[in-house]
C-alpha cells in the first residue's frame, strides 16, 4: 500500500492515507464519516465561544491609532534629522486622518460611524499641525541638500 502523505493531519485516520487502493463506495463512506466528525468538532468549538467573548478591534480606531504612531514617528526621524523619513511618515499619517475626516462617514457600517463636531475639530487640528511639520521637514531638507550643493567639493 501506498501513503499519499508522510504527514497525518488532525481529524485523518490511517484508512484514508490509503485511499489509493479503496473504491469509491468505501472512499465516500470514509469522506462523509471524517466530514460528520469535523462538524461536531467545529460544534464543540462553538459552544465553548460565548458571544461577545471574542471583540474585534475597531478598524477606524485602528486607522486612528496607526496614524498617531505614523505622526510620532514622524517627529521622532525630524529631531534625529531624518527630514525625508519625517516627511513621508507625516504625509501617510495626513493620508489616514483625511480618510477619517471625509471618506469614513460616507461608508456603510453597522453601527454606523459618525463624528462629533469636537472630534472634526481634532481631526483638522492634527492634519493642520502634520501638515505644518511636513513643511518644516521640506524646508530643512531643501536648505541641507542646497548647504551641500553650495559646499565646494574636494
Amino acid at each position: 500500500m501506498r501513503r499519499s502523505s508522510s504527514k497525518i493531519k488532525h481529524g485523518t485516520s490511517e484508512m484514508e492515507c490509503c485511499s489509493d487502493d479503496i473504491g469509491p463506495e468505501i472512499n465516500t463512506t470514509h469522506i462523509e464519516r471524517d466530514f460528520l466528525r469535523e462538524v461536531e468538532h467545529a460544534e464543540e468549538l462553538a459552544n465553548a465561544i460565548e458571544p461577545g467573548s471574542t471583540e474585534m478591534p475597531d478598524a477606524l480606531e485602528t486607522i486612528f491609532q496607526s496614524a498617531l504612531t505614523l505622526g510620532r514617528n514622524g517627529g521622532v526621524d525630524e529631531l534625529m534629522g531624518e527630514m525625508e523619513s519625517a516627511s513621508l511618515l507625516y504625509s501617510k499619517a495626513v493620508r489616514l486622518l483625511r480618510f477619517l475626516l471625509v471618506e469614513a462617514p460616507s461608508l456603510i457600517l453597522n453601527p454606523p460611524f459618525s463624528l462629533t463636531n469636537s472630534d472634526r475639530f481634532r481631526l483638522r487640528n492634527y492634519i493642520d499641525i502634520l501638515n505644518n511639520r511636513q513643511g518644516c521637514s521640506r524646508s530643512q531638507r531643501m536648505a541641507l541638500v542646497k548647504c551641500d550643493s553650495d559646499q565646494p567639493s574636494s
